[in-house]
């Protein structure tokens, strides 16, 4: 799963992983039984630090691809601190051209457009 967080100013919360130095938006394994707005709110808090507000999955933009089950799930921060973990070496807010042009994969990428259309913003 993937966790798109977004700042009212469109900037998107990112990390830059401690295994292999890409920046990626957050994400991970949903656990056993949870759901995926549970998932998104732990990875956050486990990846940065931030507690986040969830709001309910948008259906408009559900669909299944390879397997993956894409949701959009509005995310956006309710409190903590940014902090690095086990898992990244920085903590960072990229704005939308950043991320076109040092990038996504393909995937990110997809799960980016899809989330913005949850929170009202268009990836071009």
């Amino acid at each position: 799963m993937t966790a798109i967080v977004t700042r009212d100013d469109g900037r998107v919360l990112v990390i830059k992983r401690e295994d292999d130095g890409r920046w990626v938006p957050l994400g991970g394994v949903l656990e056993l039984a949870e759901a995926p707005q549970e998932g998104c709110a732990r990875e956050v808090l486990e990846e940065t630090g931030y507690r986040v507000k969830v709001g309910p999955p948008d259906r408009r933009v559900q669909e299944h691809q390879a397997r993956r089950r894409l949701v959009g799930i509005p995310l956006r921060i309710g409190g903590g601190e940014a902090r690095t973990s086990k898992e990244s070496t920085v903590v960072s807010w990229w704005t939308l051209e950043q991320i076109r042009r040092d990038g996504f994969s393909g995937v990110h990428l997809c799960s980016l457009h899809r989330s913005s259309q949850v929170c009202g913003r268009v990836v071009r």
